[in-house]
């Protein structure tokens, strides 16, 4: 079982990650103090999102703070976005989920789109109907807008692109884990589509209905983006150049 000395014997960010890993699933009550010492300082990604599994079995009010929307990220050397990704398959509950249904209601693309694949990927049911509102309110904003759109397809990377946010939120709606959609809904998704390559992403779903559980590959599934700010920017240029050629007449 982990201890506190072994806390202290780590020397690197990747170390202690991964010693606070092990904390998360094994460590007693007795190291919350330390726990907390460590979550404070404004860790890695990966330290942060184990720090959490671990104070949401023994602490849980600090910790479902920093999932909150409103919990201050721009000091220097945190994670910019709560790392959803690294913390799911540690620790998920109702809690959690509620935290990244909120970022959903959220204005920063990047954020929403964190949030919105991680409710993909591991929320419930709950998830399902505001992944649709939110994708209804993106609708809103862009509608008629469409050669904005395009021109932002065709641009500079951005990790806050709509265009982005777009793709995050339907991917989730099609790919859900524990919801699925049904035919009138996968038909007003697609009608809130407001991308030619949204659009072809959901016929190519509707055309494969593969079973539960079987991935389609489709370009519109980038990567994941990294919680530091170094996006795997390859994926995502790849992603760009791919919608951006559909969207040509």
């Amino acid at each position: 079982m982990p201890s506190a000395s072994d806390i202290r014997a780590a020397r690197t960010e990747e170390s202690l990650a991964a010693t606070m890993g092990l904390i998360a699933r094994y460590g007693s009550a007795l190291l919350l103090p330390l726990v907390r010492i460590e979550i404070d300082r404004d860790p890695s990604c990966d330290l942060e999102a184990a720090a959490l599994a671990y104070l949401l079995e023994h602490d849980p009010p600090p910790a479902l703070r920093r999932l909150q929307p409103g919990f201050d990220r721009r000091r220097s050397g945190m994670c910019v976005v709560p790392p959803w990704s690294e913390l799911a398959p540690r620790h998920w509950d109702e809690a959690v989920e509620a935290a990244a249904i909120a970022h959903l209601r959220g204005e920063s693309p990047r954020l929403v789109s964190d949030a919105a694949r991680t409710l993909g990927a591991h929320g419930s049911r709950r998830a399902k109907g505001p992944l649709l509102d939110r994708l209804a309110r993106w609708n809103e904003e862009w509608v008629g807008r469409e050669s904005e759109l395009a021109a932002l397809v065709a641009g500079p990377l951005s990790l806050d692109s709509p265009v982005v946010l777009e793709n995050e939120l339907v991917n989730a709606l099609l790919d859900g884990r524990a919801f699925s959609l049904t035919t009138e809904e996968t038909e007003r998704v697609r009608g809130l589509c407001l991308t030619r390559a949204c659009r072809d992403n959901v016929d190519a779903r509707a055309r494969s209905r593969p079973g539960r559980g079987e991935a389609v590959s489709h370009p519109l599934v980038p990567a994941p983006l990294s919680h530091d700010g170094k996006p795997p920017r390859r994926r995502l240029r790849a992603y760009l150049r791919w919608t951006a050629a559909r969207t040509r007449p």
